[in-house]
C-alpha cells in the first residue's frame, strides 16, 4: 500500500499486448479518445541470446546465478528506439546510432553486471532463422516502478526493423472509462493486461 501511495496518478495501469503495426494509429487514436496518458509504445521481438564475443553460452558458465541461466536457456525479448525511452538513463557509453554499420545494442546495468559485459563486446541474438551480433555501446538504468515499458536490452533502430516483431504498449487510463472492451472488439488480437487488477 505504501509503495502504490507513492506512485504518481498517471503511473500506467494497463498493458497491452501483440499490437500490430498496421493498427498502431488507429490504437492511439482510439486510446486519444478515451483519455488516455502517459502511453508508452516499443516495438518487441522475441529471441534467444546463444553468444557473447562469439562464444556459445553455457548457463553453468555462471556458476549459482540462476539469473542467468534462465536468461540463457529461455526467451528474450528485445526493443529499439531512435531516443533513450523516458524511465531510462545512459550510465556508461553512448545510446545505439540510428544507422550504425554493425549492429548496436544498449543492456540494463543488471544484465550488464549479470554476464560481466563491457563496452565493445558482442552479443549474438537469434530471432528464428536471422541472427544479430551487436555491440555493447551503452548501459542504461531502468526505473522499472514507472510502469513503463522498458525492456534490459534495446538495439539500433536500423538493425531491429528488420525483425519480425509486434508491439507492446502501457498507458494510464481513467478508473471511470469503460470503454476497452469496445477497443477488444476492434482489434481481436490485442490482449490487454489490467495492472491495478494484478496488483489487487
Amino acid at each position: 500500500d505504501r509503495w502504490r501511495a507513492d506512485l504518481p496518478e498517471d503511473t500506467p495501469n494497463y498493458f497491452a499486448l501483440n499490437l500490430q503495426a498496421e493498427q498502431k494509429d488507429a490504437f492511439e487514436q482510439r486510446l486519444k479518445s478515451l483519455g488516455a496518458s502517459n502511453l508508452s509504445l516499443l516495438p518487441l521481438a522475441a529471441g534467444k541470446l546463444v553468444a557473447i564475443n562469439g562464444k556459445p553460452l553455457n548457463a553453468a558458465d555462471y556458476g549459482e546465478d540462476s539469473r542467468a541461466g534462465n536468461w540463457i536457456e529461455g526467451e528474450v525479448r528485445v526493443s529499439w528506439s531512435a531516443e533513450l525511452p523516458p524511465s531510462n538513463r545512459v550510465i556508461l557509453g553512448s545510446w545505439p546510432e540510428p544507422k550504425p554499420e554493425a549492429a548496436q545494442v544498449s543492456v540494463d546495468k543488471s544484465w550488464f553486471e549479470m554476464f560481466q559485459l563491457a563496452l565493445g563486446d558482442t552479443m549474438t541474438l537469434r530471432f528464428g532463422d536471422t541472427e544479430v551480433t551487436a555491440i555493447v555501446s551503452s548501459v542504461r538504468e531502468v526505473d522499472w516502478d514507472s510502469f513503463r515499458v522498458n525492456f534490459f536490452m534495446m538495439l539500433d533502430p536500423s538493425h531491429g526493423d528488420e525483425l519480425p516483431h509486434s508491439l507492446i504498449s502501457s498507458f494510464h487510463l481513467p478508473p471511470t472509462e469503460a470503454g476497452l472492451s469496445a477497443l477488444s472488439r476492434e482489434l481481436p488480437n490485442l490482449s490487454l493486461i489490467d495492472v491495478k487488477s494484478i496488483l489487487d
